[in-house]
């Protein structure tokens, strides 16, 4: 399999693989695999494996491999690049590739005792239950929940049937197929498990880790993030946003038997000149007349564009998802179990009943009044203390930010602490949105009207599925819908998961950042940070807000929309409580518990990074962006030298701090919130991005080592736990 290389012609050469290993030359190239042979075998021994291009999938081909310098004479070779092969060389790659294997059973093996880890006892809550309720909850978790969880690993990676199948072919081992399937739809990841669990993404249940695709199953596999910022300029000048084809539930594919490269091809250097215009444009001290000269340039380029966007409308075509062949079966099993929990309900909790009945419904006909249904009788779930939510679509990251993934929860109502928010949680929205129209270029949206009441579920956790179970931080604090205007003025929703556990398991933490001020981190001010956060969301330009510069928010922000808008709605949390602390709405000591509390999400989750393109995901590029601003506007200094620098906070005590002293803070956070909308509504990706990143960089080096060490010395002593719902 290994291409050997003794004098003459190379010639191939057998790997051994332990039993149930299958071929990897029989799947799609994976630079997962690549990359984990790399890390895990060959590295240590002076190599990398540094492309996959040659005629044999996942298995190096000569001229793929880079021997490092110092290991040329180990190996025989005078080339950084030897091709063909030596045998020294052979026989090194084919003892990793060995011992890739072994490892590989080894992590399925490990597959049984992993289920113990998941499958975690929440009796207490539990016993709350009635036995109705109890046993539709299990059922709803169990049953249920790995099928919204298939359902949304089809949406995110549409090969992955094809890829079973293969694997089915390839491994003798019947219970590792369904071992690994039945882990990744419990788990919505294909890392590997408990023991073998590691930081490492690379690390997978399958033998050959498919790649994550460019873009979600929802979308034409060649549609990339800039076509699709095209399409919606189209779509917006010259015809409608409306259509189906931007509906967040809908399947999308060329209209003729393949994309219009010659449209698009034409578009992109059009586009780039644009971008590159647009950075410059992003500039603080341009000259007025360098300016002027670019802003007649861009209105140029946008002439120009006009004939070949026109041309895009129509290009696509779309198919309700449950409709779709992809995921009609899925959705049909979706369907029927909903109504089979819902008839167990009809008596005792009517209300998650209606709502079970008009998910069976929508996943049948896949209608966007049924899906509105759907989210209404979501949100409609008031009485009683019980949920079951099934929604078709409510939240996404992916790139395009308008195809929304699938989710489902089970949960208890916290009453005592969904009351102490209840009562301002709709003033908190409206109050930011106003003030982001009052003072940014942002206009507001007609959509919003008759959308200012929030619904607050506060829950207890018993099992989650679908988007929130493949969610990069594991369980998100809270999330909000819906975030789609189906054309119906509705009532707001957000639901919050209780985050008491991981206050008080990482106290110790939070002491060590913010020392005497630590004692304002309560579990009312969580709640009420969560929702000014989810607020956030809700407040200013929402995905489909139609910019200045052509194309929605969304489209135009694409993958880097989580960049701006998570760290928008932190600070939503500092802007709401300033209007909600003059006007009588907080308390001076209830203000404090929400602005400390705030501050320790932050400080506790800070990475060893400040750059964005390295740290990626969304929530983890606000909080340098946030610390980074509180550090350049004063709120604390470092004292010391090297590792010993200690932050001090340029604040009165605790107890002493006045409302006037808090409200300076409060402003100087709702100062960020307004740069940011204000990016957002200007469409201008590249400024937001320089100026954020800018505000980063300023983030001292010393400080995120003192979180870096005070995070080992707590861990050392205990670990921390971060937020993890028990799945019963």
């Amino acid at each position: 399999m290994l291409a050997s290389g003794d004098a003459g012609p190379s010639r191939s050469a057998a790997l051994v693989f332990s039993t149930g290993f299958p071929d990897p030359r029989n799947y799609p190239s994976s630079d997962r695999f690549r990359r984990a042979l790399n890390k895990n075998s060959l590295e240590a021994e002076g190599l990398t494996w540094v492309h996959d291009n040659g005629p044999q999938r996942n298995i190096p081909d000569p001229g793929e491999v880079r021997v490092n310098d110092e290991y040329l004479t180990r190996y025989g070779v005078t080339s950084a690049y030897p091709a063909p092969f030596t045998p020294a060389l052979h026989r090194q790659l084919s003892a990793a590739f060995a011992t890739r294997a072994d490892y590989y059973l080894e992590v399925q093996n490990a597959i049984p005792e992993a289920f113990r880890h998941i499958y975690i006892s929440n009796s207490d809550l539990r016993a709350s239950l009635s036995p109705i309720a109890r046993t539709a909850a299990d059922r709803a978790a169990r049953e249920l929940g790995p099928l919204m969880n298939e359902l949304y690993l089809l949406q995110s990676n549409p090969r992955l049937p094809e890829y079973l199948e293969q694997l089915k072919r390839d491994v003798s081992r019947s219970d590792i197929i369904a071992g690994a399937w039945e882990m990744i739809t419990h788990t919505m990841t294909d890392h590997c498990p408990v023991p073998f669990h590691t930081d490492e993404r690379d690390c997978s249940l399958y033998p050959i880790p498919p790649d994550y695709p460019a873009i979600n199953g929802m979308l034409p596999w060649n549609l990339t993030p800039t076509d699709w910022r095209l399409i919606t300029w189209a779509y917006k000048k010259h015809a409608t946003l409306a259509d189906p084809v931007f509906r967040p539930d809908t399947v999308v594919e060329w209209a003729g038997s393949e994309k219009p490269f010659a449209v698009f091809e034409r578009l992109y250097p059009l586009v780039e000149r644009l971008d590159t215009i647009d950075a410059e444009l992003a500039k603080s001290d341009l000259p007025a007349a360098r300016k002027k000269e670019l802003e007649a340039k861009r209105t140029s380029l946008e002439r120009k564009m006009k004939p070949a966007l026109k041309g895009l409308v129509g290009s696509l075509t779309s198919t309700p998802l449950p409709l779709h062949p992809l995921f009609a079966d899925v959705s049909r099993r979706i369907a029927d179990k909903a109504d089979e929990i819902a008839q167990s309900l009809a008596q005792a909790h009517p209300d998650v009943a209606r709502h079970l009945v008009a998910v069976g419904r929508y996943f049948r006909s896949g209608s966007n009044t049924d899906a509105w249904e759907v989210l209404r009788t979501i949100i409609e779930q008031e009485a009683g203390e019980f949920r079951i939510a099934v929604s078709p679509g409510t939240e996404s990251y992916w790139a395009d930010n308008t195809k929304f993934a699938a989710l489902m929860w089970v949960g208890i109502v916290d009453r005592q602490a969904q009351a102490a928010v209840q009562g301002f949680a709709s003033k908190m929205m409206v109050d930011a949105d106003r003030l982001a129209v009052e003072k940014t270029t942002y206009k507001g949206e007609p959509s919003k009207k008759g959308q200012d009441t929030v619904v607050v579920d506060t829950m207890n956790m018993l099992s989650y599925a679908g988007f929130l179970r493949g969610f990069p931080h594991g369980t998100p604090g809270g999330w909000n819908f819906p975030n789609f205007d189906y054309g119906v003025p509705s009532r707001k929703k957000m639901v919050m998961a209780l985050r008491i556990l991981e206050l008080r398991k990482n106290a110790e933490l939070v002491g060590e950042l913010l020392g005497p001020y630590a004692k304002y981190v309560t579990g009312f001010g969580d709640v009420c940070f969560v929702t000014g956060h989810e607020n956030g969301h809700f407040a200013g330009p929402s995905r489909n807000y139609p910019t200045a510069k052509g194309g929605t928010m969304g489209s135009i922000f694409g993958e880097r929309w989580g960049w701006a808008d998570e760290p928008k709605a932190d600070m939503t949390s500092p802007t709401s409580l300033r209007i909600g602390l003059e006007d009588g709405t907080f308390t001076l000591d209830q203000a404090k518990e929400i602005f400390f509390t705030y501050l320790s999400w932050q400080w506790t989750r800070l990475q060893a990074e400040k750059n964005f393109e390295r740290l990626g995901q969304s929530h983890e590029v606000g909080i340098p962006l946030e610390i980074g601003w509180w550090y350049q506007h004063g709120l604390f200094r470092l004292e010391g030298a090297g590792n010993q620098a200690r932050p001090v906070y340029n604040l009165s005590a605790p107890d002493a701090i006045t409302k006037e002293e808090l409200l300076k803070w409060l402003r100087l956070g709702e100062a960020l919130y307004l740069k940011i909308v204000d990016y957002q509504a200007r469409g201008d990706v590249a400024g937001y991005i320089a100026e954020a990143q800018g505000i980063a960089n300023q983030l001292p080096d010393p400080f995120i080592t003192f979180v870096k060490t005070a995070r080992e010395r707590v861990k050392a002593k205990r670990p921390i736990v971060h937020f993890e719902v028990p799945y019963f």
